[in-house]
């Protein structure tokens, strides 16, 4: 069976392989509010470039936690 996006965020979450899953949900329109999608795609880019974001004032620690909690919200994991 092949599986959908949003089956493989939740099996990426519940593997707790939060880049994965924040990977295929970053630019998801209908599962995440417009502020969500910014969390977790800015958290998404600031595993490979962290610094140009910290220079802009985020904390990567804080916005990948922040985007964690979105994503097992969203889905009911966790």
């Amino acid at each position: 069976m092949l599986k959908t996006k949003k089956s493989r965020v939740i099996d990426a979450l519940l593997e707790g392989n939060y880049i994965e899953a924040m990977k295929l949900a970053k630019n998801f329109h209908i599962e995440l509010t417009k502020d969500e999608q910014t969390i977790v795609k800015r958290a998404y880019e600031m595993t490979w470039n962290p610094s140009f974001y910290e220079q802009l004032g985020y904390n990567k620690d804080e916005e990948f936690e922040k985007a964690v909690l979105i994503l097992k919200k969203v889905y009911k994991v966790g």
